[in-house]
């Protein structure tokens, strides 16, 4: 194969996610665990790099954060400043151990290194120094004088204002000097520097085998790069680079070249063996290389201009891209088994993380192939479709999507995948994964939908995008996400040998359309479906966006019209006003007697069946509202009783014929209204009760028109028992994952017709375990589902399958 032809195959990182910052973002370093950002505005931000949730920033210096160092070995984090002072932190509880001061006045430190085995920091300053300083003898040290330290003394780059650099907080706070004696401060030895390391700013150290040994190399901005020997006793020069006149930003080595990045936008490729430059790139057209980075054999190269290069190991430009809209300052790459991404930076205040899986070679293809990563672009390929039901222009594309997940599931290990058809409807598709391990295990049925409500294009709602940790796009909440969260969990279990329990996966496409269709085939496949022990689904909220929830109740609805019409056409009222009954008068006395003066619901009995409110509730109630981030919406028990727990009705709307002109007397209207119904309140015998006093309500009337009554749509009321053992598992899981005490129990004044019908078909209870937060946007423009809460609630549903199937109750 040739090798333009291998060139061609090479393909682009693709974007990842995004995060929004408060400055210029300056510098990087990423570990296994972390991304650390340094910015402009004296702070470390620090991000989970698995779910990009934000983490304590690291805070302490007094200037601009210039670089970042990472130790993964040591779980060391370094950091300089044009505070002149290097620090370093406890990479992994991110916690500050050491602050490095030089008694020279350094100016900026604009890069730092670490060399483990020599346990050696290395400093490269604006000064034009390298300094360094061994950890392994690392000895507080007493100041002679307070001005000293680098934030109390003048500073000579600045000697126009002639005022001291300004004090961090925490050294203003010093009142003795004696109190200067501090383990965490350590000072620089005058001897530990070479001055004048080169002519010019030190802009980039770098740690790299060269014939063999350990070397430093060194970036300056007089245009050389220079290579040193170093040792426990120190530094020494051992070769200069002459690029020429432009100074240099960036360094990294790749097998035996090194390349190095220019201000300018010259890339020059030397030789380590010979010392010789091999070759010479002007990469950007005026616009300085500010980073390098490599992975797979493929340099990556940012610039002033906010575009990143992608280079072949012959250094062909095989792919560019717009990655900031400005400078991009920095960008690292991390690899492991289960991520490869590049991090880049720039001055737009972003940082952006870019997915190298693309590029990955075998040994890192398919040993995890259940990842977080995986899950988040099956959701971006899953949400593509556009499973929008009720809409006769999105067959074709509701049968792709649930296409899609049936063969999901069969790749995933499913026993059986299949179609259950209905009639004029999406298919419902129902994926089974059996155990074969001991005796007949617990069967599971996951509830789930995959149909999703209709979205304005304004947002790009079939494309997921990722920004400041959460996943946007119509369904990664509601109810996508948590469906494959699900598959992946028992997926996971599969693929461990972890499965001691049947799951049924019965997700339909008509849910948002009110489960057409749905009841009738499942009820026709029983049989297939096999008996059921325990019904799971997770279509619900939390009832904030801080603090995970249980859900354990929902009212039930009646959705019904009250129409009253006469056979006259529209009249006018200036010419047939007080001529006859009015329609729109009698349907008015019928909504105003459908309650009494304080709200309450005059339909006979309808208060009876209303169970009593238990002391054991009153605490899940109280629960609620001692929460803190509860209590700031305002919401004391007797109000989320009323929203969840007691019946209520709405009268949502009422509309007339004709054109709605004020003189006009309509000769029909109608009322839209709503009952929310209760445990122990029965359904059918409410729907009769209503229908009944209405008729007997409009009869008193003695009026010539006509009324009707349509009941459009019915759910009945489910409650579980948050008692019950499924209920504590999942109370158990939740605790270990968010590290919490206790999830909260709440109840929600929506209705899910679904679930008290399936606890009824299959003689079984139910569990409602909410995965995303209150400010999800269900429905809405922005949906969103924030990748802590995906990634928690498979670990959650992992740990619940797997604890099922060890215990034959």
């Amino acid at each position: 194969m040739s090798l333009d032809l291998l060139s061609a195959n090479i393909k682009k990182p693709s974007l990842l996610h995004k995060i929004r910052h408060s400055g210029s973002v300056l510098c990087l370093a990423v570990s296994q665990y972390y991304i650390f950002a340094g910015t402009e505005d004296e702070m470390i931000s620090v991000w989970d790099v698995d779910n990009f949730d934000q983490k304590p920033t690291l805070t302490g210096h007094d200037g601009s954060i210039m670089c970042l160092s990472i130790c993964e070995e040591e779980n060391l984090l370094f950091s300089s400043a044009a505070d002149a002072t290097v620090r370093v932190w406890d990479s992994r509880k991110l916690e500050q151990l050491y602050v490095l001061y030089s008694t020279y006045d350094v100016g900026d430190i604009f890069s730092v290194v670490y060399s483990p085995g020599l346990r050696t920091i290395y400093m490269g300053a604006q000064n034009t120094s390298i300094q360094w300083y061994n950890l392994h003898s690392a000895k507080p040290r007493r100041f002679s004088q307070a001005e000293h330290f680098p934030t109390t003394r003048y500073d000579k780059f600045c000697q126009v204002s002639q005022t001291k650099v300004s004090v961090a907080p925490e050294y203003a706070r010093v009142k003795d000097k004696s109190e200067y004696l501090n383990d965490k401060f350590l000072e620089i030895p005058p001897a530990n520097s070479i001055q004048y390391a080169h002519y010019g700013y030190v802009y980039t150290l770098l740690l790299a085998h060269v014939l063999g040994e350990q070397r430093l190399l060194s970036g300056g901005g007089d245009g050389q790069i220079r290579i040193w020997t170093i040792n426990r006793s120190g530094m020494k020069n051992l070769k200069t680079l002459h690029t020429g006149d432009f100074g240099i930003v960036s360094l990294i080595v790749l097998g035996a070249f090194l390349y190095s990045g220019l201000l300018g936008g010259q890339i020059l490729i030397w030789d380590l063996e010979t010392f010789q430059l091999v070759r010479q790139v002007r990469a950007y057209d005026g616009y300085d290389v500010l980073s390098l980075s490599n992975w797979n054999e493929c340099i990556f190269s940012a610039a002033a201009n906010g575009v990143i290069k992608q280079w072949d190991n012959s250094f062909r430009n095989v792919h560019s891209w717009k990655a900031h809209d400005g400078l991009v300052l920095s960008s690292q790459i991390i690899v492991r088994q289960t991520k490869q991404i590049m991090v880049t930076g720039g001055n737009d205040h972003m940082v952006s993380i870019w997915n190298m899986s693309c590029i990955a070679d075998g040994s890192f293809r398919d040993r995890e192939p259940y990842s977080n990563d995986l899950l988040i672009s099956t959701l971006s390929r899953f949400v593509s479709f556009k499973t929008v039901s009720g809409c006769s222009a999105n067959l074709e594309e509701c049968r792709r999507g649930s296409t899609f997940l049936k063969h999901l599931l069969k790749d995933l290990g499913a026993t059986n995948a299949t179609f259950l058809l209905t009639d004029n409807s999406n298919p419902v598709v129902l994926g089974q994964f059996k155990t074969i391990h001991g005796p007949k295990r617990k069967h599971i049925l996951f509830y789930g939908h995959y149909d999703v409500i209709s979205a304005e294009e304004s947002w790009s709602p079939w494309e997921v995008s990722g920004q400041d940790g959460y996943l946007y796009g119509r369904g990664v909440s509601d109810n996508k996400g948590p469906c494959l969260a699900a598959i992946y969990a028992v997926a996971e279990l599969v693929q461990h040998g972890k499965l001691n329990v049947d799951v049924s996966f019965l997700i339909e496409g008509e849910e948002e359309k009110g489960s057409t269709g749905f009841f009738d085939t499942v009820s026709a496949n029983k049989d297939l479906i096999g008996e059921v022990d325990w019904i799971f689904l997770s279509n619900s909220y939390w009832f904030d966006d801080s603090t995970p929830c249980l859900t354990y109740g929902l009212r039930g609805v009646i959705h019904a019209t009250v129409k009253v019409y006469n056979n006259l056409a529209d009249a006018h009222s200036g010419m047939e006003g007080g001529a006859y009954r009015e329609p729109m008068i009698d349907l008015i006395h019928l909504m105003s007697s459908l309650t009494n003066e304080y709200g309450g619901i005059k339909l006979p009995g309808f208060y009876g069946p209303v169970r009593k409110v238990t002391a054991e509730e009153k605490e899940l109630y109280a629960a609620i509202t001692s929460n803190l981030s509860c209590s700031a919406r305002a919401n004391d028990i007797k109000t989320l009783m009323a929203r969840w727990r007691h019946p209520s009705l709405t009268i949502h709307r009422m509309k007339v014929s004709g054109s709605g002109n004020r003189t006009i007397i309509p000769h029909e209207c109608e009322a839209a209204i709503s009952i929310r119904i209760v445990p122990n309140q029965v359904l059918e015998e409410i729907i009769a009760t209503l229908e009944s006093y209405l008729h007997s309500e409009f009869l008193k009337l003695k009026s010539d028109n006509t009324m009707e009554i349509n009941v459009n749509h019915k759910a009945d009321w489910w409650l579980g028992d948050p008692t019950n053992h499924a209920f504590k598992l999942f109370e158990s899981a939740i605790c270990e994952e968010w590290e919490i005490d206790k999830p909260l129990y709440i109840r929600e004044g929506g209705s899910i017709p679904v679930v008290r019908w399936l606890e009824k078909e299959f003689n079984a209870a139910a569990v409602q375990f909410p995965m995303g937060q209150s400010s999800d946007q269900a429905h809405l423009r922005n949906e969103r589902l924030r990748i802590v809460n995906l990634q928690k609630g498979k670990e959650i549903l992992k740990k619940v399958f797997e604890r099922f199937g060890t215990e034959l109750f």
